[in-house]
This record gives C-alpha cells, structure tokens and sequence, in this order.
C-alpha cells in the first residue's frame, strides 16, 4: 500500500543495523485535527535518500509510505501483529510559501539560455 504523509520533523534517528538490514527513521508530526507522531524507517538503499535530502528538525515535508505488516509467533506460541511505514520519497515544498515557490521558479529561470 503506497500512500504519503505530511507533518515536521521533530528528530531524524542514527543509523542501526540489524543482521543485514540497515535502518534510518523520522519522527514526523503531523498537523490534522488530532495530531500524530509516526516513525517513518528508511532501509538499506532508501537511506541515502534520507541523508541526501539534509533535513532539519522543524522542517515541513511530504513523505511517500508504504505500509508494511507482519505476523510473528513468538516462542510460547503467542501470535503478535506489527506495522511499520517505510519511506521511499521525500518532498520538501510543503513547507514552502508561494512567494518562496514563485522566487525558485524565477531563480530558475535566469539561467535559460532562450
């Protein structure tokens, strides 16, 4: 399932590796009537896309999800449920006014040779 998620980022987590994973999260809060807090882990490869982005605490972003879930049974035959939201795409014009947004297209422009 492939959705998105708007909100600030309130801490960005240390890499950890577990056996051949690696995993990288953001705290998101997000700004609905009923405010959550979501963990959002990026793997392996989706790292990089983290790290490149340079985010900062109290930005305002759109991350692409999937939602991920599993079944695990643990040794004394208990049956437990987990889900996670994995990252996959970061957008940071949500927190752009459109006075920034119109400076950026008119900064982009400038170096139009037509």
């Amino acid at each position: 399932m492939s959705q998105s998620v708007q909100g600030t980022i309130r801490k960005i987590t240390l890499e950890s590796t577990y056996g051949k994973t690696r995993k990288k999260s953001v705290i998101l809060s997000t700004e609905d009537k009923y405010p959550q807090t979501l963990e959002i882990e990026f793997l392996n490869d989706k790292i990089n896309l983290l790290d490149n982005a340079k985010l900062d605490v109290g930005e305002k972003v759109e991350i692409g999800i999937n939602i991920r879930g599993r079944e695990w049974t643990s040794p004394k035959n208990e049956i437990k449920y987990f889900t996670s939201l994995n990252g996959w795409k970061i957008d940071r014009t949500v927190g752009l006014t459109n006075a920034t947004q119109n400076q950026d297209r008119k900064e982009a422009n400038v170096d139009l040779p037509f």
